[in-house]
């Protein structure tokens, strides 16, 4: 081998299959170097293994009477192990030109514990699927080996599972966890086991892309006439049992249940709140700071978490498991500054202590800032530490270690994450919607290992947040046309593309894509929610109110919870339009004496309350003072027959009489002069001269000359208000000759004994022209 390297010790475990080894011993001797060590354990083998052993003068044989298991012969071989690296290999591989520098590489960075190579049979991450060579023939095997090597050299990823048949461990780092255990049978998920245990660690596992290894695959399994599959179910359940804390396996007292994990930047604002809300509730809280620069770490610490000083890379997956790394709890809590916990402390834990399953997900209610258009969800966030962790850049998931993303998981009852993160104010201070796009971008990279139709779906989601609409359909469109075999991914790209067209004013489109989602859910709740939108933006009201029958709040078969007020605010518009009253005031009534109380319903309410003779006062009485002034605003474009008689009913009462003045401002120019002059005198009493509706009429160069002459009269007669008085002859000027006998009977209605003096200049004016 070429360049300079610590010496490596390499363990083979065997079980008869002697061809087998016979084939890997020859295939691995010119890929050695001085000072390397081959250790092979026979598990008690009856064929020509010990014979044929004797033949290989670089081989250091360890024999057992009986098969004492993989995991028991990996130590054996450890145990003569004098390489700082030790590579445990099965028997049924081939190795090529080279295969151990890619190997050995990584472990010049002290975090790095153990690598794997890649691999044609091989699960996971480590698979070629289509390894391109005749493994019969060894030039074909060489040449394909050497040409993957040239195009990923020096190529390498963060891994948290790595198969046995080829690992490279640091030595040190197995001694500190003490080995492999032994009690797993046979052989299988011993090396998963052995892999978490060094992640739990703070190791560091890579997979080196530029090693290839050959892999015949269970070939002392098959060879020796053993069910591999099941008895490698049967050490997947070992496996979650120790790791769960099941099977004989009582967790420790003393070790903590439940940790509390974060990733934080630049949240001083944020982050006590959360972490108040976290005690009593955790036994600890581990902040992984990705470099702010204001007083998060201070904060954090003086809270009594634990804080690791990390980096940012523009990759949530990898900083969550960095930050879960530093966890030592049996569970994990995954929490970000802009939530809080809302929970009972004792509910949480018993249901922890007594939970049958390995993950929970909970309820997650994102803000709108508006107080009402709060969108709920679950997520997975409360898992076994040991079992899981974090995959993707955005929008991360959490995966099963061992499993991958198949596993079943539970709802946490006693507990709920409030999110604030996406209030507009919180999207705009924090950059979050360019940020996101950058993310969305890096993971859409052909090179990235992740379903295509999630990535576009990602980054048309990230588009939507930066207002880039045109841009998020067409990837939408992209992603719709790909296969995707991910029922809720289909739902989350159908629902949000609906979502997206309605908010646009595509009512049309949005019909298309809530069609798509029809075909792929089972609840229709949501479906039916958002058709119903539909139908209201087209002013297909019957069909809206079909669609909605029944509909409280909208759920989805992923949890997704749609906020209810907007069902009943269109239900009350559709009623409104078809002039069903009685129907029109109480579904409006049910959004406005809710928490969506300033919602745009109370013109339908009070319309609806004349129409039917109800007392809109009951209504108002069930709103807070905070809301009141935004619902009198709501009135101003109310037909003026309603919007006066809702005022009369209401100024005399004191909780209301200042709104009500306001609103009466507004409604100056849709006042007669009778009208007029009472709301001038309500507003003049209150020292709001200022804003006479008698005088706001005369100035008001909208309105018709006679109704500015006669107000401007009345309010001379009425108030001796000067500034209207100023105004007659201008107004005056505005008449035409055939008018002025009309006009100077209703002033002199008003004002007998000087309506020719306030008629003389203007009227003449308009004689002579």
């Amino acid at each position: 081998m070429n360049g300079v390297r610590d010496h490596v010790s390499i363990v083979i475990p065997v079980w008869n299959q002697w061809e087998m080894t016979r084939a890997c011993l020859e295939s691995l001797a010119p890929t050695l170097r001085p000072g390397d060590q081959v250790i092979v354990v026979d598990n008690g083998s009856h064929d020509d293994t010990a014979a044929g052993l004797a033949r290989f003068p670089f081989v250091t044989t360890i024999a057992n009477a009986t098969n004492r298991g993989f995991a028991a012969a990996c130590n054996q071989g450890a145990a003569l192990a004098t390489g700082s690296t030790v590579v445990f290999l099965n028997n049924d591989t081939l190795l090529p030109d080279h295969w151990l520098d890619g190997l050995l590489a990584p472990f010049a960075d002290a975090a790095v514990v153990a690598t794997g190579p890649m691999s044609n049979c091989v699960s996971g991450a480590q698979l070629v699927a289509h390894a391109d060579y005749d493994a019969a023939s060894p030039s074909s095997f060489r040449a394909f080996a050497r040409a993957w090597r040239d195009e990923h050299l020096g190529r390498a990823s963060d891994a948290a599972r790595l198969v046995g048949f080829c690992l490279a461990v640091r030595a040190s780092a197995l001694r500190s966890i003490g080995g492999w255990d032994e009690r797993f049978e046979t052989g299988g998920a011993e090396d998963d086991d052995l892999c978490l245990r060094l992640i739990e660690a703070g190791g560091r596992l890579l997979i080196c892309h530029d090693s290839f290894v050959h892999h015949h695959g269970h070939a002392t399994f098959d060879g020796n006439n053993l069910d591999w599959f099941a008895i490698q179910q049967r050490n997947v359940t070992r496996l979650i049992a120790k790791h769960s804390g099941q099977a004989n396996m009582p967790r420790d007292a003393s070790a903590p249940l439940l940790s509390a994990c974060l990733i934080v930047k630049d949240e001083e604002a944020l982050l006590p709140g959360c972490l108040h809300a976290l005690r009593g509730v955790v036994d600890e809280v581990v902040v992984y700071d990705t470099g702010s620069s204001d007083g998060s770490v201070a904060l954090a610490r003086a809270a009594g978490a634990t804080v690791v000083q990390g980096y940012w890379d523009d990759d949530f997956g990898r900083a969550r498991n960095a930050a879960l790394a530093h966890c030592a709890g049996e569970w994990v809590l995954h929490v970000d500054a802009d939530e809080v916990f809302d929970g009972d402390a004792t509910a949480v834990r018993t249901a922890l202590e007594r939970a049958g399953v390995d993950a929970l997900a909970l309820e997650i209610v994102n803000l709108g800032g508006d107080g009402r258009n709060d969108v709920s969800h679950r997520a997975c966030r409360m898992f076994r530490r040991a079992l899981f962790q974090w995959q993707g850049r955005l929008h991360e998931q959490v995966i099963h270690r061992t499993l991958g993303a198949a596993y079943e998981f539970g709802v946490l009852d006693g507990g709920r994450l409030i999110h604030s993160g996406y209030t507009p104010d919180r999207i705009a201070a924090k950059g979050k919607a360019e940020r996101n796009i950058r993310i969305a971008g890096l993971d859409a990279a052909p090179d990235v290992d992740r379903d295509p139709v999630e990535k576009l779906l990602n980054l048309a989601r990230s588009y939507m947040l930066g207002n880039r609409s045109e841009e998020a359909l067409a990837l939408f469109a992209q992603a719709r046309s790909l296969h995707c075999d991910s029922l809720p991914c289909r739902r989350t790209l159908y629902r949000t593309a609906a979502q997206l067209c309605l908010s646009i004013g595509r009512p049309e489109s949005a019909l298309a894509w809530i069609d798509d989602l029809a075909q792929v859910s089972e609840a229709t709740d949501v479906v039916r929610y958002l058709r119903g939108s539909a139908y209201v933006e087209l002013a297909r009201w019957t069909e809206a109110l079909q669609a909605y029958d029944g509909l409280i709040e909208a759920r989805d078969d992923d949890g997704i919870v749609l906020p209810g007020f907007i069902v009943h605010r269109h239900r009350a518009r559709c009623h409104f339009m078809l002039e069903a009253w009685d129907e029109a005031a109480d579904t409006s009534a049910a959004v406005a004496t809710g928490a969506a109380c300033d919602e745009q319903v109370w013109p339908i309410l009070v319309e609806s309350c004349q129409r039917t003779g109800r007392d809109i006062a009951a209504f108002l009485h069930a709103v807070p003072d905070s809301r009141m002034a935004a619902i009198f605003a709501q009135l101003a474009h109310l037909p003026a027959a309603i919007a006066h008689e809702f005022l009369e009913g209401l100024v005399d009462q004191p909780r209301y009489r200042a709104n009500a003045l306001a609103l009466a401002i507004r409604l100056a120019p849709t006042m007669d002069v009778e009208l007029a002059v009472r709301w001038s005198a309500r507003l003049r009493d209150v020292g709001l001269a200022a804003q006479c509706p008698l005088v706001r009429k005369a100035r008001d160069d909208s309105q018709p000359p006679d109704a500015r002459i006669l107000a401007a009269v009345a309010a001379r007669v009425v108030f001796n208000d000067a500034r209207a008085a100023a105004a007659i002859p201008s107004v005056c000027s505005a008449f035409d000759v055939a008018q002025r006998d009309d006009v100077l009977k209703q002033i002199q209605d008003l004002d007998p004994e000087a309506a020719e003096n306030y008629l003389a200049n203007g009227v003449e004016s308009a004689k002579q022209m």
